[in-house]
């Protein structure tokens, strides 16, 4: 799988006695450690395994997209659909631009739904092209331009006129970046996806057992989560063309939680792919993607 030794650059190059003390820490084990132990648990095709310890990582806090591209494809060649979304989707957010994720997300997307899936609107899918940080740096930079500017105009009468035109200009990109960055922050903060993780899940009309099912919702199926009230075992959720219904909490998985892959005892018996699952009808180029991320895991 994937190195994320580079993600862990800055606490390497730490001052020491910040390392002797992460060191000496009886409770915090090496994340590069358990990252290269869930390595080998993929390498020797134990996927499900694999995958508890990336979440394990994930977890902790680590927010590395690396961890959620391997866990993706963990539960990828676990058969897992839902959850390998999931994973990549946290992976995406973290790295936007990041093309084996896009691919990977593209390819089991396209499984999954015959190549239809929402992937928000335009808007959106522009907002989502940067990750939210990128947006508060180009902001923030936008807006300090314009404050020197606007200094330099008051320190040097002089050149008020000649920088008119740049005051004006920055002035407008700032406010169009922080527009952007709060619209950023709004799609972050208020819209909560979440995907399928069973093989068929009944939408309800109510949050009864009671209530009609007007569809049923498989296994990779992206929903958006409209109400969510921790003591109810109900999810009021959305599809990609609009229907919103009930699902049970356990059928589906929000991708973005303080703890984003929770285990499940009770769910995690329900998790025995069958051994065919995740290699059929893969594309050369997504193996390939695999392979190299195993190799460079070894390399490094």
């Amino acid at each position: 799988m994937r190195s994320i030794r580079q993600s862990f650059l800055p606490v390497q190059c730490a001052p020491a006695f910040l390392l002797c003390l992460f060191a000496l820490s009886l409770q915090a084990a090496s994340p590069n450690a358990d990252f290269e132990q869930a390595n080998k648990l993929y390498e020797q095709g134990k996927f499900k395994e694999a995958a508890r310890a990336y979440e394990a990582l994930a977890d902790r806090g680590i927010e590395s997209p690396t961890i959620y591209f391997n866990l993706g494809n963990a539960w990828y060649k676990a058969g897992q659909n839902g959850r390998a979304i999931a994973a990549y989707l946290h992976a995406e957010r973290l790295a936007p631009r990041d093309p084996n994720i896009r691919f990977n997300l593209g390819f089991v997307r396209n499984k999954v739904n015959d190549g239809k899936t929402g992937t928000g609107t335009i808007l959106q899918r522009a907002l989502r092209h940067f990750s939210l940080n990128e947006w508060t740096l180009a902001t923030a930079s936008a807006l300090w331009l314009w404050l020197l500017l606007l200094a330099a105009g008051e320190f040097r009468p002089a050149w008020r006129v000649s920088l008119h035109t740049l005051v004006l200009a920055s002035g407008l990109t700032t406010a169009v970046l922080a527009a952007a960055l709060l619209a950023a922050f709004y799609d972050h903060s208020h819209v909560h996806p979440a995907v399928v993780v069973v093989a068929e899940a009944p939408v309800r009309y109510g949050p009864l057992e009671e209530s009609h099912t007007f569809s049923t919702l498989h296994d990779g199926t992206e929903v958006r989560i409209l109400e969510d009230q921790r003591q109810n075992p109900w999810l009021k959720v959305q599809d990609s063309i609009g229907r919103a219904g009930w699902l049970k909490r356990d059928q589906v998985l929000p991708v973005f939680l303080d703890r984003p892959f929770p285990l499940n005892s009770s769910l995690n018996r329900d998790l025995n792919p069958s051994p065919s699952q995740g290699e059929t009808q893969r594309p050369p180029n997504f193996g390939a993607i695999l392979a190299i991320a195993v190799n460079r895991g070894k390399s490094r």
